[in-house]
């Protein structure tokens, strides 16, 4: 069971055409589409930039997007990129 939901609204960054999300909190969850379809520009330009600039006052600029709703539920954010270790 979800312990809240963070919700963003509006978000239109590249291929993102002013959709609204609501992701579940204290679970396990994937965001998966076709190729192209937005889920980086949803997940790192929107999601992670704008709860880094808010939680870890990191100077980052997010994406486009209309409101994020239920910030207050989290503490921290971290980004574990894709890139190799030990490369």
């Amino acid at each position: 069971q979800p312990k809240g939901f963070l919700t963003i609204r509006g978000a239109k960054e590249h291929n993102l055409k002013n959709i609204d999300v609501k992701v579940p909190l204290g679970c396990l969850c994937c965001v998966t589409g076709v190729s192209g379809s937005g889920k980086s520009s949803l997940v790192n330009e929107i999601l992670y930039k704008h709860l880094a600039k808010v939680l870890n006052r990191a100077k980052t600029r997010p994406g486009a997007f209309g409101s994020m709703e239920g910030v207050e539920q989290l503490d921290k954010i971290i980004c574990i990129d894709q890139s190799p270790i030990g490369r």
